[in-house]
C-alpha cells in the first residue's frame, strides 16, 4: 500500500493485510518485522506508513491502520475506526507493545469505498494524513455521490468531504509530540475552538486523495485525487469525471467545497417520491448550502484550482492514485514516503524491486 525510505537506504513497506516489511540495501533482502491486526474489508486495512523525521535516532514509525473491531452506532449502523499509531522499530522487530495512539477517524462500514490513508511528514515535523470520503459512489451513475434521501448517508459525500466537523474526505495535518499526543500547526483551515469544525483539517472537499507527497524544500503538498466515474457530462446531473494531481502552496490555503474538480454544477438527490409512493431518484436539485448529512459548520468555501486534470475517458491505463513524489528530486533527502506502484519500482533503476 505504501513505502517509506530511511536515510540509511532501508525501505519499509506496509501491506494491506497488516504486514510490515523492511528491505535492506546491503543484503538486498526483505524481512517481515511485524504484523498488526486490521480490518481489511471495504478497501480498509493497513493504509499508510511513514518514518519519523528522526527515525535513525528514535526508531519511531507511524502506521495508519483500520482497527479489526466493527461495532454498531445508536442507529444500528456498522462503524469502525481508522487509527494512526506510533510504534518503535528495534532491530528487525516492530515492537507492538510500544504503540502510542495518535489520531482516530470514525468510518461507516455498511458500504464501500474511499478511505485514502497516506501519511507524510514535512520539514517542520508536521504529519499529513489523507482520508477518503468513505462513500459508496456506485449508485449515482458515475456522478458525485450526493444523496439526501433519509437513510442514505453511506451514499452521500456531504456527510464527510463537505463536513468541516468530520475528518473524512480531507487531508489533515497535525504535529506529533514525543508523548504520543499532537498539537495543531498554524495555518490549518479552522483555528482551534471554531464551532462546528475540526482543527486538524488542512484540505477539505476530497473524494479519495489516495497518495500524498510533501516537497521538503518548499513545503508544497501534492496528492493524486481519484475523481468521479462519469465518462461524459449530463445536463441536470453534472460534469464528466476528472482525475487530478493537486498542488497546494501552504501560503495560500485551499478552501474547497463539495464541487466537481472542474468546478461544474453538482446536483443532489432529494426525497421526491414517484406517484406510486416509491422514491425513484429521478429528481436532482441544485446543491443547497444547508444539507441533511453535513453536521458541522454550514457554509462552504469556493473550490480551489487543480494542478493537472485528466478525464476518466482519456487514453488507457489506470486512474490517478499517486502524486508526484520526492524520490526523483535532487533537492530532497530521505526519509520520504511514496505510494506503492510503478513509481516505487523506478527507484531501483533496473535492479529487482523488493515488492
Amino acid at each position: 500500500m505504501e513505502i517509506s525510505i530511511a536515510a540509511d537506504g532501508r525501505v519499509f513497506l506496509a501491506e494491506r493485510q497488516g504486514i510490515i516489511k523492511v528491505w535492506k540495501p546491503d543484503t538486498k533482502t526483505t524481512t517481515v518485522i511485524g504484523k498488526v491486526d486490521v480490518f481489511a474489508g471495504l478497501e480498509e486495512g493497513m493504509l499508510g506508513i511513514t518514518l519519523d523525521p528522526n527515525f535513525l535516532k528514535n526508531g519511531w514509525i507511524y502506521l495508519n491502520h483500520s482497527l479489526p473491531e466493527t461495532t454498531t452506532d445508536s442507529d444500528g449502523k456498522k462503524t469502525g475506526i481508522i487509527r494512526i499509531s506510533r510504534y518503535t522499530v528495534e532491530g528487525d522487530t516492530l515492537d507492538l507493545a510500544s504503540e502510542k495512539k495518535v489520531l482516530d477517524t470514525v468510518v461507516q462500514r455498511d458500504e464501500c469505498c474511499h478511505v485514502g490513508g497516506s501519511l507524510n511528514f514535512d520539514s517542520k515535523g508536521n504529519l499529513y494524513v489523507s482520508v477518503g470520503d468513505n462513500t459508496n459512489p456506485f449508485a449515482s451513475d458515475g456522478f458525485a455521490p450526493i444523496d439526501e434521501i433519509a437513510g442514505r448517508s453511506p451514499w452521500d459525500a456531504q456527510k464527510s468531504s463537505a463536513n468541516p466537523n468530520d475528518l473524512r474526505g480531507k487531508i489533515n495535518r497535525i504535529h506529533p509530540e514525543p508523548d504520543g499526543s499532537y498539537t495543531i500547526p498554524e495555518g490549518n483551515l479552522f483555528p482551534p475552538g471554531t464551532p462546528g469544525t475540526r482543527p486538524e483539517i488542512y484540505v477539505m472537499g476530497n473524494r479519495n486523495p489516495f497518495r500524498i507527497s510533501v516537497d521538503q524544500r518548499t513545503g508544497y503538498l501534492y496528492w493524486g485525487e481519484v475523481g468521479p466515474d462519469a465518462g461524459w457530462p449530463k445536463d441536470g446531473r453534472g460534469p464528466a469525471g476528472y482525475d487530478e494531481v493537486q498542488e497546494l502552496d501552504h501560503r495560500r490555503q485551499a478552501r474547497r467545497k463539495q464541487q466537481d474538480r472542474k468546478n461544474g454544477a453538482v446536483r443532489c438527490r432529494d426525497d421526491l417520491q414517484a406517484p406510486d409512493g416509491h422514491g425513484d431518484g429521478s429528481r436532482w436539485l441544485p446543491l443547497l448550502d444547508r444539507v441533511r448529512n453535513r453536521l458541522g459548520k454550514q457554509h462552504g468555501h469556493p473550490a480551489g484550482p487543480h494542478r493537472i486534470h485528466r478525464p476518466v475517458t482519456s487514453g488507457t491505463g489506470g486512474r490517478v492514485r499517486t502524486a508526484p513524489h520526492a524520490a526523483e528530486r535532487s533537492d530532497l533527502r530521505p526519509p520520504l514516503t511514496i505510494g506503492w506502484g510503478e513509481s516505487f519500482c523506478h527507484l531501483f533503476k533496473g535492479r529487482r524491486c523488493p515488492c
